[in-house]
């Protein structure tokens, strides 16, 4: 995630490209993890990920990096990346946001013109939604 797309004071991430549903849309941080943005968010490099507080590192580089932590997490099948927003909208759905909500989240179009068009949600609820995962950990 590029730097410019991390709004700390609004304790916010901007981003998406594959279409316009998510295209700019923007996703409150979760408190759980804002400390751990706000520490890894290093004015020295261009993206929040792609380094590793020393020197700037490939994409490849980041992904043994998600191997590793995975596996010290105990977490033992191969995942991507991408596989964490599977488990973001899993969590979402477990604690109880509504489809829309999780649409809105993800990036997602909606099922019809309802969802699509005429249901908005400001950032208010968006993070109303996104902290009512339960993490269980503190940065």
């Amino acid at each position: 995630m590029p730097r410019e797309d991390i709004n700390l004071d609004e304790q916010t991430f901007t981003g998406g490209l594959k279409n316009r549903y998510s295209r700019n849309r923007t996703v409150p941080i979760h408190s759980a993890i804002y400390g751990m943005v706000k520490c890894r968010l290093d004015g020295d490099f261009k993206s929040l990920i792609y380094h590793d507080g020393t020197k700037a590192i490939s994409e490849q580089r980041y992904r043994e990096y998600f191997n590793t932590a995975l596996q010290s997490c105990g977490i033992q099948t191969e995942h991507t990346p991408h596989d964490c927003r599977h488990t973001f909208n899993m969590l979402l759905d477990e604690a109880g946001v509504d489809r829309v909500t999780r649409y809105k989240l993800m990036g997602h179009k909606g099922q019809d013109i309802n969802e699509n068009v005429y249901t908005h949600k400001d950032l208010s609820q968006l993070r109303e939604a996104v902290e009512a995962i339960k993490t269980g950990y503190e940065y």
